[in-house]
C-alpha cells in the first residue's frame, strides 16, 4: 500500500524550478560506473555512485537523487561519472516533488511511498521493483520519459483530494 500526502495550498505562485526528490532504500546495490572512462562495479561496503546516503557509520543507507523532471537530469550528480544502474527498492521509494520560487521558497506539493514508478525505469520496467537507469557524466537520465512522470503527476498529485 502506498502512502501519500498531498497540498494544495503550496504558496509558490510563480515556480522557477521543479524538484523530484527521492529517496529509495536500496536492498541490493548493483550498479557499474565510469571513472575517467573506465568501468567499475560498485561496491556495497563502499559504494562510489554519486548521491548515496550514508548512516553515522558510513553504511550505505539510500539512493537519493534530486531530479529535474523537466529536463529528466541529476542535479546533484557528481560531473564527469557515467552509471549503469540496477537498485532492487521494492516498496521502499519515497518522492517529494517541490516547487521553487525565484527567491528560493520552496513549496512541497505531494510525498509518496511506495514501489518505483515507472519514470525510474527508463532502461526496463521491472514491474516496481527496481530503479533501472543509464545516466551521463552531465547527470541526464538517458531514455527519462517525461510523459510518464507527467503521468504520475495526474495521477498522484491533480486526480487526489487529498490535503496535508
Amino acid at each position: 500500500m502506498k502512502d501519500f500526502i498531498y497540498n494544495n495550498k503550496v504558496g509558490i505562485k510563480q515556480p522557477v524550478r521543479k524538484e523530484l526528490r527521492v529517496r529509495a532504500y536500496v536492498k541490493h546495490f548493483d550498479a557499474n560506473l565510469t571513472y575517467n572512462g573506465k568501468w567499475i562495479e560498485d561496491d556495497y561496503n563502499d559504494p562510489k555512485m554519486p548521491c548515496i546516503e550514508k548512516d553515522k557509520n558510513n553504511n550505505p543507507v539510500c539512493w537519493c537523487p534530486i531530479i529535474d523532471p523537466v529536463e529528466g537530469r541529476i542535479l546533484n550528480w557528481e560531473d564527469g561519472v557515467e552509471a549503469e544502474i540496477g537498485y532492487t527498492v521494492y516498496d521502499q521509494c519515497e518522492l517529494e516533488y517541490v516547487l521553487i520560487d525565484g527567491d528560493g521558497n520552496e513549496g512541497v506539493v505531494c510525498k509518496t511511498k511506495g514501489y518505483v514508478p515507472k519514470f525510474l525505469q527508463p532502461r526496463e520496467y521491472k514491474f516496481g521493483k527496481n530503479i533501472e537507469m543509464d545516466i551521463a557524466g552531465s547527470g541526464k537520465i538517458y531514455k527519462w520519459n517525461k510523459e510518464s512522470f507527467n503521468n504520475w503527476v495526474v495521477e498522484n498529485i491533480i486526480s487526489k483530494n487529498v490535503l496535508v
